[in-house]
This record gives structure tokens, C-alpha cells and sequence, in this order.
């Protein structure tokens, strides 16, 4: 396995902000028998011109995209067209990598026909920190590492004839959920899947609070199925936490019982740091921020799918059939 070659396969658009560390993220992480292909989809900042001057990497410009193809889909098809390496890892622009993850990639792949990694989330503002832990739980609750058919995007290692066997991401270039289309397809043919979170990889996945409801409105609703009881349901012990507690901090208040208020509420945020524990800090202050942004992306994206039958994403609209 570690004889085989790797074809690194990122698909950009307008990502001045992240290319290059991820990037150089992948050759700290490699040394040898490998390639990077960047596919760039008509970026509109400085994407072109950054990639356009790093050495050892492959530049593919997207022309002539089909109306009906997801623009990431189709840079990963062409990617893969450009590619010639017996692995192939799909990766994000604003995933950043380590010899641990090759190390550990190549190892699962000796026994799996595909390993995805879903990254550590980087959280560096307090919209980011608020909602990202709850939505990382409404997925592991949909789609628990151990028992589900799903992969994560943001990191797909696959062997290349396992790839090319269902297709490759010609089949899959009107999806917008792609990763867990693919996920089914292989399970389909039989081949072996390992998907399970990892801190050995990172990401930040938005940095605005608009490219956080913008970003998931998009596939929040189609995660869940497109079923209101899955989109919700999830989350309901977090609500049910959140307003058991609320209801006794502020009963004690209204009852001049402050000690019993203040004890209530120290316990409340203990209650949520160890639920959250791999967000270190997480509280009662954040869980109500985090509740009602995800309130606001579910009800946004029900409306996308089934009212406007639209989604937009990098200044794209993409009807929904």
C-alpha cells in the first residue's frame, strides 16, 4: 500500500482564503509517489492566481460545466479525468491534514475498499462555536460513525478501481448530497466502508455567520431526508435539556431563591461542557445561540426544498427536481 500512488483531488471556488494552506498541509504530510491536482471552478477572488504559482501541483480549470451538475461534483470528475494515481483522496480546500492521517488512511485501506475522515472542527468565532457542536451531533445521531452508510466530503480516500467500478462522480454530478450517495453506491457493490470521526484532520468549515446558515440550509433538510421528525428530532434531548434548566434557574429567581438560581445554573453549564466535551467551554450561553441559529437553518432549508425547490451555494442556484 505504501508503494501505491496518491492523487490529491481539491475542488476550489473562491477559496483565496484557504488553498494554499491546504495545500502545503498535504506536502508536510507526503513526501513521495504522490500528486496534487486542483481543480479550480471559475473562482472570482484570488484563487487562480494563488494556485497558479505554487510549484508541484497540477492546475485544472472547469469549462463548459452541464447546467445540471453540482459545480463540486463536477470538479471532482475532472479531477479524477486528470488524475493517475491507484489512491485517490478527494479533500476540501478548508481541510487541513497530517502524516498522521496518510499513515492512518493507508493502513485502514489495507482492509477497507474507502476510509473518510470526518475532521476535528476548527471554531474560532462565538457563531461558529455556538452552533457547529450541536450540528455535529444531530449528524452522529443520523448517521453514527459505527452502524451508518455515510461518508464526509471534506475527506474520501478510495481506491481507484473501486471508484471507477461505481462509476466515479459522473453518476453523481447532480447530487447535492454526493458523499452519502457514493456511500450507498459502494454499499450496493459490497465494497468495505470506514467512516468515523478523527483528530488527526481539521477543518473550519465557515468562518461568517452567513456562510454557516447558507452552508448548511443547503443540505440540512436533505441529511435528514427531507422528513421534519428526522430534522428535528436529533436534537430534542439538547431542547429538552436546555429548557428544563432554564425554566428552574429562572422559577428560583422569581422565588428570590438566588443561591438555589445560581447553583442551578453552575450545574446547567457543567451539564452541557460534558456533553460537548470535545468543545472545551461549551455552556448554557452558547446551547441557547447554537438552538436557535439550527432552528433558523432547519426552517430555512425546508423552505429551500420544499416551497422554493431551489438551493443557492458560491453564487449558484441549483434547481431541485
Amino acid at each position: 500500500m505504501l508503494n501505491l500512488k496518491i492523487s490529491f483531488i481539491i475542488p476550489v471556488r473562491n477559496e483565496e482564503e484557504n488553498i494554499q494552506d491546504c495545500i502545503n498541509s498535504i506536502k508536510k504530510s507526503i513526501s513521495e509517489n504522490y500528486e496534487i491536482i486542483v481543480v479550480n471552478d471559475n473562482s472570482e477572488d484570488r484563487t487562480h492566481e494563488i494556485i497558479s504559482k505554487m510549484n508541484d501541483i497540477r492546475v485544472v480549470n472547469v469549462q463548459n460545466k452541464p447546467n445540471f451538475a453540482v459545480g463540486k461534483n463536477y470538479a471532482l470528475y475532472l479531477g479524477y479525468l486528470n488524475s493517475d494515481g491507484q489512491i485517490l483522496i478527494f479533500l476540501d480546500a478548508d481541510v487541513r491534514i497530517t502524516k498522521e492521517t496518510i499513515k492512518e488512511t493507508l493502513k485502514l485501506l489495507k482492509n477497507y475498499d474507502v476510509v473518510s475522515f470526518s475532521p476535528k472542527q476548527i471554531t474560532k468565532t462565538i457563531w461558529e462555536f455556538s452552533i457547529q457542536p450541536i450540528i455535529f451531533k444531530f449528524l452522529e445521531y443520523l448517521y453514527p460513525y459505527s452502524k451508518s452508510i455515510a461518508l464526509n466530503g471534506q475527506f474520501i480516500a478510495i481506491k481507484r478501481e473501486v471508484y471507477e467500478d461505481i462509476g466515479t462522480h459522473k453518476v453523481l454530478l447532480s447530487e447535492i448530497l454526493e458523499d452519502v450517495k457514493l456511500a450507498k453506491l459502494l454499499h450496493q457493490k459490497g465494497y468495505k466502508i470506514y467512516f468515523n470521526k478523527s483528530d488527526k484532520i481539521y477543518c473550519r468549515m465557515y468562518k461568517t455567520l452567513k456562510d454557516i446558515i447558507n452552508g448548511w440550509s443547503k443540505n440540512l433538510f436533505l441529511l435528514a431526508d427531507k422528513k421534519v421528525l428526522n430534522l428535528f428530532r436529533p436534537i430534542l434531548r439538547i431542547f429538552l435539556i436546555l429548557i428544563i434548566w432554564i425554566f428552574l434557574i429562572f422559577l428560583s429567581i422569581l422565588k428570590s431563591k438566588y443561591i438555589i438560581a445560581f447553583i442551578f445554573f453552575i450545574f446547567s453549564n457543567l451539564e452541557f461542557y460534558f456533553y460537548f466535551r470535545e468543545y472545551k467551554g461549551y455552556n448554557l450561553f452558547f446551547a441557547i445561540i447554537g438552538l436557535f441559529l439550527f432552528f433558523v437553518i432547519a426552517l430555512r432549508s425546508i423552505y429551500w426544498f420544499r416551497f422554493k425547490r431551489s438551493i443557492i451555494w458560491r453564487g449558484r442556484e441549483y434547481p431541485l427536481n
